[in-house]
């Protein structure tokens, strides 16, 4: 099974290709439509709509953590009734920051036992804006599958716009431009971060 993993910044260039999105809801433009957060062993959290803060268009997700045990699968925004087709290439994307620099982990997962996940990563969320990709070639028929961004390790609350779950490989939104690829953190983060506070003045 081929993966791959990339979080990326936008770049000054323009001209993706327009792609049919599988996620319902991903830009949270309608609320909190087809989005539910998952507690499991007496963790805390919740989910709500955030006008004032979003990549793209005029809302994003924030998730509130309040009491998180360590263990990743505890807590997760998720959203279900997908089917995944095998041999078909996969692409699930979205962009996030946390209000401190937090631990992520993204897949698509078979919604029974054995909870097979599909397309998994793990990846550090920064306190800027980026986006976090994984592609791969999906190696069964799966009926039933819910698509999970799990965050049980710690009480560290973030946000996420732009859910993008589509057949293909890796391709930029075309709102937002071409990407390039920057190890989180790195100084294109930063500059986007820049950029982003210098539209609010």
């Amino acid at each position: 099974m081929r993966t791959a993993i990339g979080a990326l910044i936008m770049c000054v260039a323009f001209g993706a290709s327009a792609i049919e999105n599988i996620a319902r809801n991903g830009d949270f433009e309608n609320g909190l439509v087809d989005w539910e957060i998952r507690q499991s062993e007496a963790t805390v959290a919740a989910i709500e709509e955030d006008t004032d803060e979003s990549i793209k268009g005029g809302a994003s997700v924030f998730v509130d953590i309040e009491l998180a045990k360590g263990v990743t699968w505890h807590i997760a925004l998720f959203q279900d009734t997908h089917f995944l087709d095998a041999g078909t290439d996969y692409t699930l994307a979205f962009w996030a920051k946390g209000e401190l620099v937090r631990p992520v982990d993204f897949y698509m997962e078979l919604k029974a036992d054995p909870w097979t996940s599909y397309g998994r990563q793990s990846i550090n969320l920064t306190e800027e804006w980026a986006e976090y990709w994984s592609e791969w070639t999906q190696p069964e028929n799966v009926p039933d599958a819910w698509l999970r961004i799990a965050v049980g390790q710690i009480s560290t609350n973030f946000w996420v716009d732009n859910v993008r779950f589509y057949e293909g490989e890796y391709e930029p939104d075309p709102e937002l431009g071409r990407v390039q690829a920057v190890e989180p953190g790195g100084k294109l983060a930063s500059l986007w971060g820049d950029v982003r506070r210098g539209r609010r003045r």
